[in-house]
């Protein structure tokens, strides 16, 4: 309990917990065993240990938000940007089977780049990512070694690209798109 890292009201409710479950143990004990006395102390012991789990989870949950939105402030620049990207990726997550951990990380990547991802280009990443059973940061890669002109990775995807002068054309489940070689047009 020591290494738990919970508020102080939080951490004196589960030590009244446990030392009621600990006198409730010693009860039992002490009045020859009583199964039911027996039975009541396991069960408050188990509460108090779920109760504990939960607690450990929402506080860990509730920490890593906290880390993505500091990054996500120091790479964006602002809490307003941050704040919004962090709801932009919240949303998209709970609609799609991408967690936010993962898809976070896609979009600093991004954000690194100075390319900021929409929702529409959420979409469009995961649905491509999904088609081929990939996840979604192995396309975060693929994309992100195209924009620096490494375009191997995105076979993977089914996409193949050629370089038409000052332009890259992209072939994908047969249409082809020809864009300006930059970021921006290649994301």
């Amino acid at each position: 309990l020591q290494n738990v890292q919970i508020g102080s009201k939080e951490f004196k409710s589960l030590q009244a917990e446990i030392k009621k479950t600990q006198a409730e143990l010693d009860k039992a004990s002490n009045s020859g065993g009583k199964f039911q006395d027996a039975m009541g102390a396991i069960s408050s012991g188990i509460a108090a240990a779920g109760v504990m789990s939960l607690g450990k989870a929402v506080l860990t949950t509730a920490g890593t938000f906290e880390k993505y939105n500091a990054i996500l402030k120091n790479t964006l620049g602002t809490q307003e940007e941050a704040t919004a990207a962090m709801k932009l990726i919240k949303d998209f997550a709970a609609s799609t089977p991408y967690s936010v951990d993962e898809l976070t990380a896609s979009f600093i990547k991004f954000a690194n780049r100075g390319l900021r991802l929409t929702r529409e280009e959420l979409t469009a990443f995961g649905d491509t990512a999904a088609s081929q059973g990939k996840s979604f940061d192995q396309y975060t890669e693929a994309v992100l070694d195209a924009l620096g002109g490494e375009t191997e990775r995105l076979k993977e995807f089914g996409i193949k690209s050629a370089k038409v002068g000052d332009s890259i054309a992209f072939t994908f489940k047969g249409v082809t798109k020809t864009v300006k070689n930059s970021s921006e047009e290649i994301k």
